[in-house]
């Protein structure tokens, strides 16, 4: 499984492909990263922050960092009938162009997902929140997203006033009763709970950059860093099956925000948010 992010690698390069294969059973093992010395500063302290995991973890006995990271989510086992079938292809990029929620493949995706099984000790997680703040069908989802994918051309510049544009419209509605919030980010976050103070759900103290904006390399670096640990994982599992739980969903294109529509039999309406220009 190539790629980048946890869920550029699940579901693009893990789900997707999938769809094209017939199997029973899959146990799923990561790609390295390329760690290539870079002369750019950015791209440099990524690599940095590869190299000192795949070090620390080799002096501790761990020859390959990567293997054991998808079982930090998923539980599966591997015995003799496994057959290694290689390197998956990357998947399908779905986009605002190109939504997955319209795609004919959506039900296969979910077929393949329901062949793969998340830990209890995440859909426990999940199913707690959903239980203490009355997650559901009525429950206006968002995926907030900033921080790094701010920095990428491809993507259309989106800021939180954008957000807040498609969320009060959707309130004023009146389809809803409550407001989940997921974010890459504590600053969105604390907007976010001052705008919507009565009716904000959101998981407290998980992983996330300080800032909307993206200051330095090692800021820009942080999702490497946050890669080979357990804890950015399973957050990133919760808050994509949480959003999945909504009635509707706010976003903008991500694998993230693709990952909770595979997940989800609730999502009914997806708003991608986009530049006010």
């Amino acid at each position: 499984m190539p790629g980048g992010g946890i869920f550029s690698r699940i579901l693009q390069c893990g789900i997707i492909p999938l769809a094209d294969r017939e199997f029973d059973n899959a146990y799923l093992v990561l790609s390295p990263f390329e760690e290539n010395i870079n002369d750019d500063q950015y791209l440099q302290e990524a690599v940095d922050h590869i190299l000192w995991h795949k070090n620390t973890m080799k002096m501790y006995g761990i020859d390959d960092p990567y293997e054991h990271i998808v079982n930090y989510v998923l539980d599966q086992r591997i015995d003799s009938t496994y057959q290694y079938s290689g390197f998956l292809p990357i998947g399908k990029m779905y986009d605002r162009t190109d939504p997955i929620e319209s795609s004919l493949r959506l039900g296969d995706y979910k077929r393949v997902l329901n062949k793969l099984h998340v830990q209890n000790t995440i859909k426990s997680r999940v199913d707690d929140l959903c239980k203490l703040v009355n997650i559901d069908k009525r429950t206006l989802g968002v995926h907030v997203r900033l921080t790094t994918m701010s920095l990428h051309t491809n993507y259309m510049p989106v800021t939180i006033e954008d957000y807040f544009r498609s969320i009060d419209q959707e309130l004023e509605s009146g389809k809803y009763n409550g407001l989940y919030v997921a974010t890459d980010n504590v600053e969105s976050l604390i907007k976010m709970e001052q705008r919507y103070a009565r009716v904000i759900r959101y998981y407290p103290s998980l992983l996330r950059l300080p800032t909307e904006t993206i200051n330095n390399s090692k800021e820009w670096s942080w999702e490497f860093d946050m890669f080979f640990r357990k804890q950015f994982w399973q957050e990133s599992f919760m808050e994509a099956m949480t959003l999945a739980r909504c009635g509707a969903m706010i976003c903008r294109d991500s694998n993230f925000s693709n990952a909770a529509i595979v997940f989800s039999d609730t999502l009914k309406q997806i708003i991608r948010v986009g530049s006010a220009a």
